[in-house]
């Protein structure tokens, strides 16, 4: 045994004396010397270990040949090699500790060492490759794919269709990201200044609003969803123009989808040049739009939709602010709606549908306006309704107007066959005159109220049409094919000619058609029964002048055809009624009852036939009560 007494600093130890260790550091051996070498710890002085031969202090790091050698008594992995500052993972073969560097760090294989499976995907779920974790373990892993799938053997990162996102979301393709998918009748925000195109603006919950409608329709494109409410906003408020970046026109709609819209202008897109087209139309609803054929346009009472111009009342400078084309369906409700007379653009141009008044779940209702009653050439629109084989009808309201239709310097409604036009909800078709007579309009426009060509079958009922430079109703079969006309209790007034049917029939029933230069006019091939027909109910044609237009002069009724006009049950100027016969260019005229009040000079004639044709029936007739009085000085 070796004593660890004091050494007297000479090589001798001296059991009874405390002093100096012995030289080295080495311990004092049972002879009573100091020692000169070691091969353990034993040999060495307190708090020195055997290292190599020599007695030294332990070490933090740094070289060692076992455990004790180490402050923390921890030499590599297995007693030999380099101190390791604290305990390392040793349990796996692979990626375990192979020992530990000078400094006394753990070394272990990085994560580029392979220690089991390689990367797999299966269940929309990711199983990593196992790979050392840099920390002694062997680690694989699992990752969700969701809103992707699977691919080959890792997670689809982007999407191109909506099978590569988990079931129940849809591809965004334009961002190729996946989004949570719309709901059936839900709600999609669309801000033009707060939104963001750039990101899944999915448009609900927590998601920020889309920036466009052209993006908002490509999601509800590619997601499966129908009748979506688009809810359009300007910079989170209520009303302003339509805007943003990133907008493509025209803006396809369809698939139920609902654009509500309050306050908000809509005047398309600019350009340069005043004689550039950029783009068909603002809106456009096409049957072949993805199979859902419908869409709605609703503002509110207050704040309607305005489409085809800004709030300053600039136009638009498309072909036509509405597009609705064969097989789709739109219904409109609460929106103001005009062309641009000086591009020959249309309000609305429409070979399909369109239900004016209302949305397609009929939950709102409201007035639809087309063009205005400014009397202003420069924001006059050019054709109200462009109807080329469409079907146009209103819903039935309170009494209140379905459509005003004003300001258009072409046609309010012009319609080729074939087509179905019935309109019973208050349409009214021209501005409303200052008072009831004649000259009291304060502007007026238009070759036509309403005109129709061909098959189109039209059907008025409480109606208004008045202040219209041409005709009120013109009925003409060019095309080919026969018109038919129903009209009650409608009235037509201050016009060039209130109705002109040169093909197809004409059924006038409870209806007025008063202070216009002519009033009814059988032409060519037409058939007029003012008797009220099927329907019943009295008419009233009276107050017809000059002072209204220059067609002739003032005619209330006038047959230039080889057939019968039947005016029985009318109210008229006169009890007889007056009843003329004229040549063609109405240059003598003859009276062919006993006696007419009034003659060819008085510019106000009741009933006109021409030389060698037709007739007129009078019979049942009686005395209209309106006054007739030409305002002085005309």
């Amino acid at each position: 045994m070796l004593s660890q007494k004091a050494c007297d600093g000479a090589g001798a130890c001296q059991p009874e004396k405390i002093g100096t260790a012995c030289p080295g550091n080495f311990a004092c051996g049972i002879d009573g010397s100091c020692g000169t070498s070691c091969n353990s710890t034993q040999y060495c002085a307190s708090g020195f270990v055997c290292n190599a031969g020599t007695c030294d202090k332990p070490i933090e790091a740094g070289t060692c040949t076992e455990n004790d050698d180490c402050t923390s008594e921890i030499c590599g992995i297995s007693g030999t090699g380099n101190c390791c500052r604290d305990s390392c993972t040793t349990g796996d073969a692979t990626c375990g500790s192979v020992g530990c560097d000078d400094g006394g760090a753990c070394l272990y294989p990085d994560h580029t060492v392979v220690c089991g499976p390689g990367e797999s995907c299966a269940q929309n779920t990711q199983t990593n490759a196992s790979l050392c974790d840099g920390l002694g373990h062997c680690n694989a892993g699992t990752v969700p794919c969701s809103p992707f799938v699977c691919g080959s053997n890792a997670c689809k990162t982007t999407c191109a269709l909506s099978t590569d996102c988990v079931a129940g979301d849809f591809c965004d393709a334009r961002n190729a990201t996946c989004c949570a998918d719309l709901v059936t009748g839900g709600t999609l925000a669309v801000d033009s200044v707060l939104g963001d195109d750039a990101v899944a603006c999915c448009g609900y919950g927590n998601a920020v609003p889309c920036r466009s409608l052209t993006r908002a329709m490509g999601l509800v494109e590619a997601s499966p969803t129908e009748d979506m409410v688009l809810q359009a906003t300007v910079d989170g408020g209520a009303s302003g123009d339509w805007t943003p970046e990133g907008e493509t026109y025209p803006i396809g709609l369809g698939w139920g989808v609902e654009l509500s819209a309050p306050g908000i202008f809509f005047q398309g897109p600019l350009d340069a040049g005043r004689d550039v087209f950029p783009v068909d139309a603002i809106f456009e609803l096409t049957a072949d739009a993805g199979g859902a054929e419908s869409a709605s346009i609703v503002g509110t009472a207050t704040n309607p939709v305005g489409i085809g111009m800004d709030q300053q009342g600039e136009q638009l400078v498309a072909y036509e602010a509405i597009g609705v084309y064969q097989g789709s369906t739109l219904y409109l409700a609460n929106v103001s709606v005009n062309g641009n007379w000086g591009r020959s653009s249309d309000a609305i141009d429409a070979s399909g549908t369109v239900i004016l008044g209302q949305d397609r779940s009929g939950a709102v209702t409201g007035l639809v306006r087309i063009g205005n009653d400014l009397g202003n050439q420069d924001t006059d629109g050019f054709t109200g309704i462009e109807c080329y084989g469409c079907t146009l009808s209103d819903v039935p309201t309170d009494g209140t107007s379905s459509v005003v239709i004003a300001g258009q310097r072409i046609y309010g409604i012009d319609a080729e066959g074939p087509a179905s036009i019935s309109l019973s909800s208050a349409p009214v078709l021209g501005v409303a005159p200052s008072a009831v007579g004649f000259g009291t309009c304060p502007s007026k426009a238009g070759y036509s109220g309403i005109n129709i060509d061909g098959a189109v079958t039209l059907s008025l009922n409480h109606a208004t049409i008045q202040c219209i430079a041409g005709f009120g109703i013109g009925v003409d079969g060019y095309d080919g094919g026969i018109p038919s006309l129903t009209i009650n209790d409608t009235t037509i007034q201050n016009t060039e000619l209130a109705l002109e049917v040169s093909a197809g029939s004409a059924v006038v029933s409870n209806s007025t058609i008063r202070y216009n230069n002519a009033g009814v006019v059988q032409e060519t091939n037409g058939n007029i029964d003012l008797s009220g027909g099927l329907v019943g109910g009295r008419n009233t044609v009276a107050c017809s002048n000059s002072i209204e237009g220059g067609y002739h002069f003032g005619i209330s009724v006038l047959n230039e055809t080889s057939a019968a006009l039947n005016a029985s049950n009318v109210d008229w100027d006169t009890p007889g009624p007056d009843l003329f016969s004229c040549d063609s260019d109405f240059s003598d005229c003859t009276c062919l009852i006993a006696v007419c009040t009034d003659s060819p000079d008085a510019g106000d004639l009741d009933a006109v036939i021409i030389d060698g044709g037709g007739t007129i029936v009078t019979t049942g007739n009686q005395l209209s009560p309106l006054s007739c009085t030409v305002p002085p000085g005309n």
